[in-house]
């Protein structure tokens, strides 16, 4: 029987005006690859000593990573300036990134994103969410699990989230806009501290503390169960749909 493999393969290039240079900048890119048990590590950085000037070159890696559909693999990533695209793949997420476009699509398992300054794609996830976000944009789409958000100077777009049973929100000074396709499903519970909020017409939250910069609530959907969506904010816009 032929064997199941993960693969990852890596290109290496560097563009330059200068076609030497480029070519010498591309020898100081390293990649390397480890195993330890079941395990597989992959770095690349720039090699140079002290006495070399650095590289001017724009060098980059793609790495390609082909997962077999039986598996389920524990993937980590830890990327600056770069790009993050993964579709349908099966298994738990780890990712740390700044400055980044991250897109994740048709993916089942758990996801941990702490990130800044990035442009993020989650749509059709079956898994639970636990992000970390500054001055980052995010899009959320039709996401089946939990959903625990800690973000601040963020846009955030969050569309059709279907909790087995809370989303939680902390956030500072952000615009987060809730569309979901059964608004009256779900309860909201809203903590804001001058903090705006906007809600579909005709719909009255109730509020237990209505103070100038204070509003403590909730918005119970008359479909709702025990599926809730908890927003606490500070100096932010929400808008729920």
């Amino acid at each position: 029987t032929t064997k199941k493999r993960l693969t990852i393969t890596a290109v290496l290039s560097s563009k330059n005006s200068k076609i030497e240079q480029a070519e010498k900048d591309l020898l100081a890119l390293k990649v390397e690859f480890s195993k330890n048990g079941n395990s597989i590590s992959v770095v690349n950085y720039v090699q140079i000593n002290s006495s070399d000037p650095k590289p001017t070159s724009n060098l980059k890696v793609i790495y390609t990573i082909e997962v077999p559909i039986s598996s389920s693999p524990n993937i980590k990533v830890n990327n600056d300036f770069g790009k993050i695209n993964s579709i349908g793949i099966k298994g738990d997420f780890t990712i740390e990134s700044k400055f980044c476009i991250v897109s994740l699509t048709k993916h089942s398992g758990a996801i941990k994103l702490k990130d800044n300054f990035s442009m993020i794609d989650l749509n059709q996830i079956n898994g639970d969410l636990v992000l970390k976000l500054e001055r980052s944009a995010l899009s959320i789409t039709d996401q089946i699990g939990e959903l625990e958000i800690k973000s601040s100077f963020s846009k955030l777009e969050l569309t059709n989230l279907q909790p087995t049973s809370i989303v939680k929100i902390i956030d500072k000074h952000s615009q987060i806009d809730i569309t979901q396709l059964c608004f009256e499903c779900y309860t909201y519970n809203f903590n804001l501290e001058k903090s705006d909020l906007s809600v579909p017409n005709g719909v009255k939250p109730y509020y237990i503390s209505n103070q100038l910069n204070q509003k403590v609530g909730v918005i119970r959907g008359s479909k709702s169960l025990t599926k809730t969506i908890d927003l606490a904010s500070t100096s932010g816009i929400i808008t729920l749909k």
